[in-house]
């Protein structure tokens, strides 16, 4: 199974992007597993996202079980690094237990939306109205978002495997974008 995993700080475009590839019929993963973690569990504990990771890999694993051949997430488990307090312990592990899931035929690709820190907060900010349940995550803080901003920054070339330029783009142009360059990734496979 081909996995494309859409990245980014919140506000950077993942979660519209998903649902309209998904009404063009492409089978994907909403982050609907964000509030898989007991209550009782801050969201920068290193625990909730031990809940997190898992639920994500069920709902991976559940779609191949189903024979799924494609799939697109919104976010990977690699993002769960900067939303935790010691995150970064998480890498590594995270890293090769993807890689272990090639050896299972689950193939994931990460594509980095990137768009301005300062529009991702405005965006933020502006689905608190809609979401105050989202400001337990510490998204009204902008210090705490500009350093989950830097790790993504830092991942490229690295950790993402596409960048794409997602500020000056509306969501269909983005959804289209995010389509070819599936394809031409699963035509250029041997």
């Amino acid at each position: 199974m081909d996995v494309f995993a859409l990245v980014g700080p919140s506000g950077s475009g993942k979660s519209s992007i998903v649902d309209f590839l998904y009404g063009r019929g492409i089978m994907t993963i909403a982050e609907e597993y964000m509030e898989s973690f007991p209550s009782e569990f801050s969201n920068k504990e290193l625990l909730s996202k031990w809940f997190w990771i898992a639920q994500w890999l069920e709902c991976l694993w559940n779609n191949k079980l189903k024979g799924n051949k494609l799939l697109v997430t919104d976010r990977c488990p690699l993002e769960v690094v900067p939303y935790a307090t010691h995150g970064e312990f998480l890498l590594e592990p995270l890293k090769h237990t993807m890689k272990e899931l090639e050896k299972h035929g689950v193939f994931i690709r990460t594509l980095y939306l990137r768009v301005p820190l300062e529009i991702c907060f405005e965006r933020s900010q502006t689905r608190f109205r809609l979401e105050p349940y989202r400001q337990a995550y510490g998204e009204g803080d902008l210090g705490y978002v500009a350093s989950v901003y830097q790790f993504y920054e830092n991942g490229i070339g690295n950790l993402w495997n596409f960048t794409i330029e997602a500020s000056q783009k509306s969501i269909e142009e983005l959804a289209t974008e995010i389509t070819k360059l599936i394809e031409r990734s699963l035509n250029s496979e041997p």
